[in-house]
């Protein structure tokens, strides 16, 4: 379903982040990327494969163990548990 030419274009195989921008994609269709599918056939490994990439997370930041944000200038405050620049990470 990923790979249709019919919903994604001619370039359904290439890896093109752009086609997530605008909302054309979802006006399409309702569910344009599903990758664990929904409802009775919903995927079986879902739950195991968040949990794993929750926990491949986890051991990278244990890993890298001198994780340094770059200095932030201004912080914007709004109403909303986010940060304005998005979320930094440095790995040495």
């Amino acid at each position: 379903m990923h790979r249709m030419t019919s919903l994604y274009g001619q370039d359904a195989n290439d890896f093109v982040p752009e086609r997530w921008e605008d909302n054309e994609l979802e006006r399409k269709v309702g569910f344009s990327f599903v990758p664990f599918h929904g409802g009775p056939r919903l995927c079986l490994g879902k739950d195991f494969a968040l949990s794993e990439a929750s926990y491949a997370i986890v051991k990278i930041v244990q890993t890298f163990s001198n994780l340094r944000l770059p200095p932030q200038i201004g912080k914007e405050k709004t109403g909303q548990v986010t940060s304005a620049e998005g979320c930094k990470v440095l790995l040495h």
